[in-house]
């Protein structure tokens, strides 16, 4: 047995040795000599990969049979990131294997599978024809018949300016469909999307940049569902979304009615259909809504609650309408406003934030604090501390707190990612802000988590104006 092993043992060695030995596809790359690669090469896919990695062992065969297929018509490359470190912190590569598609210089993150054949396949839809150029109806109706979304332009002419629009915004947006010339003199220079089961829709505008927000909204479904797989696309686009927070059953109900509605404002808004079977804390967290069937509309101006439950597509309509004609009041996650005030320290909340915090005639100290967090558990009592201190020596600043876990930012410039974040507003700053029509963006405190220390700062940073009227007791002179 220990003969075996040891044979079993050589067999091995010998078999490494043999693949090390073959010519590989997959070009080596280091610190010295991978500018020159990505610039010799218009396209090229490098993969930034550890050793010990198990996600990487089982690519590499992988990688390198797409490399092998390849080979002569597009590169494929490697770097040992935790060997080029320089080159890992330039592309910012957080996990393995990190796969980077590179065009004329910049780079891309590929979004492909991780088999030969899905490698070869993301390549070849990068780099292939942007444009399919077709020269019968029969052949545009096969490959209607077989894509799901077709961007069809029935051009005079391959070398007018709408064709070269035409040809660069498919280009730009390879992933959102296929993209299908026909060229006769006798068409009338139209462009439109065919989608399996929706028909067809035109373009009203083409112009490069109007035509490239037109191929961005169709590229999506009308109204489908979204998850893990889909959640990034939907992110990256940056548009306004509808969320309809469904169970299954209610979705049933209601996909007719909302579908359409989306085909009345699909250029302005994503419909998106959230299983609240299996999201209903997204729903909560994220969009504030617990009591399902909901629907939110999600805009970069705010958040607003459809306010049934009874979801039919006259009522819908009106809702989106209103919204945009600032009718309706944005939702925002907040505790209710406390009946009394009694302590040093003020209790703010979203409902509450711009009276207690921009119409306060004072500058306020506010930290967002979570219950659970030790770090404002550990603050408390010094912060405490300060405010009552504060009562006295700077009777013009308020001090206050929120519940960041209870509460959402309602104001534009206010965001934390971590807890306690603690803000300084300033009165001055909020009314020139208010003079300038501007957003306020109020200082972060990063001193000392001491009374010492917030005092110091609390005192340094008073308005000038507030300084004057005598706010800050005793120092009004310094400053």
């Amino acid at each position: 047995m220990k003969f075996l092993s040891q044979a079993v043992c050589l067999l091995g060695l010998f078999a490494c040795a043999w693949a090390e030995g073959e010519d590989e596809a997959v070009v080596t790359l280091t610190e010295g000599t991978f500018d020159e690669f990505v610039t010799s090469n218009p396209m090229s896919l490098i993969e930034f990969y550890a050793p010990w990695c198990g996600h990487c062992k089982r690519l590499a065969p992988e990688y390198e049979k797409a490399a092998q297929k390849l080979k002569g018509t597009f590169p494929l490359a490697k770097v040992d990131a935790t060997v080029e470190r320089s080159l890992a912190d330039k592309f910012q590569i957080r996990g393995y294997p990190t796969i980077k598609f590179f065009k004329n210089g910049k780079d891309f993150e590929y979004d492909g599978g991780r088999t030969e054949s899905t490698i070869v396949d993301w390549i070849e839809k990068k780099t292939g024809p942007a444009v399919t150029v077709v020269k019968s109806a029969d052949e545009l109706t096969k490959i209607l018949g077989e894509k799901h979304v077709v961007y069809v332009g029935k051009l005079k002419s391959d070398s007018s300016d709408l064709y070269k629009t035409f040809e660069k915004v498919a280009d730009d947006n390879r992933d959102a469909g296929t993209f299908v010339a026909f060229v006769d003199g006798g068409h009338d220079d139209s462009i439109a999307v065919h989608r399996k089961d929706e028909g067809e829709t035109p373009a009203t505008d083409k112009s490069e940049a109007a035509l490239t927000e037109f191929v961005l909204a169709e590229s999506f479904p009308l109204f489908g569902p979204i998850n893990g797989d889909n959640y990034g696309k939907y992110v990256d686009a940056e548009r306004d979304m509808i969320w309809a927070c469904l169970a299954p059953s209610d979705y049933t109900k209601f996909a007719s009615a909302i579908r359409d509605v989306a085909k009345t404002f699909r250029s302005e808004y994503s419909f998106v259909w959230l299983d609240t079977d299996e999201f209903s804390s997204h729903a909560e967290n994220a969009l504030g809504v617990s009591d399902f069937p909901a629907v939110v509309l999600q805009a970069k101006a705010g958040r607003y609650v459809f306010p049934s439950k009874d979801i039919t597509g006259d009522a819908l309509k009106s809702f989106i309408s209103d919204v945009k004609a600032g009718k309706i009041e944005k939702s925002i996650k907040s505790e209710e406003i406390p009946e009394s005030q009694d302590e040093a320290v003020q209790v703010i909340v979203a409902k509450a934030f711009e009276k207690m915090v921009f119409e306060s005639e004072k500058d306020v100290f506010l930290e967002v604090y979570a219950p659970w967090c030790g770090h404002c558990k550990r603050l408390e009592p010094i912060y405490t501390e300060f405010a009552e201190a504060m009562a006295t020596e700077l009777p013009s600043l308020m001090v206050g707190k929120m519940d960041g876990t209870a509460n959402e930012s309602p104001v534009e410039n206010f965001d934390w990612t971590g807890f306690p974040t603690i803000f300084y507003i300033k009165y001055d700053d909020v009314q020139a802000a208010k003079k300038e029509g501007k957003a306020y963006d109020p200082m972060k405190y990063n001193g000392a988590r001491t009374v010492e220390g917030l005092k110091e700062f609390a005192l340094k940073n008073v308005s000038p104006s507030l300084a004057k009227e005598g706010g800050a007791t005793g120092h009004a002179e310094e400053l």
